[in-house]
Order: structure tokens, then C-alpha cells, then sequence
């Protein structure tokens, strides 16, 4: 009687994990998701801080050039 009773009890603890198990699954999946878009928002992001800097800095660059020039 007690092997039976610690054995339903074993079972249903095993199903309880499961259920559990697919639960956090599909709650990981969806915050997966949410990180993949978020990390595409990233990336296009600093390519377009990357491009900005690049303009700048070759803004910069003729800046100097043109100082250069009228100093002379």
C-alpha cells in the first residue's frame, strides 16, 4: 500500500515536471522572440550610428582640409 501511494506520488510529480517543463518552454520561446526582434532593432540601429560617424568624421576631415587652405 505505502510502494503504491509513493508511487502515484512519483507519477504525478514526473507529469507535474513535465507540464512545468513545457510551460517554461513555451514562455522562453516567446521571450526569444522578443530578443531576436530587439536584438534586429540593434543591429540596424548601430549601422546607422556607424554610417553617421562615418560622415562625420569624413565631414571633419574636409573641415580640417578647408581650414588648412585658408590659413595658408
Amino acid at each position: 500500500m505505502t510502494l503504491t501511494i509513493l508511487a502515484i506520488i512519483v507519477v504525478l510529480a514526473a507529469i507535474f515536471g513535465i507540464l512545468w517543463t513545457f510551460y517554461r518552454q513555451d514562455e522562453l520561446d516567446e521571450r526569444e522572440e522578443e530578443l531576436d526582434k530587439y536584438s534586429i532593432h540593434l543591429d540596424e540601429r548601430a549601422n546607422r550610428l556607424a554610417a553617421d560617424e562615418a560622415t562625420c568624421r569624413e565631414m571633419f576631415l574636409r573641415l580640417q582640409e578647408e581650414l588648412k587652405k585658408y590659413n595658408q
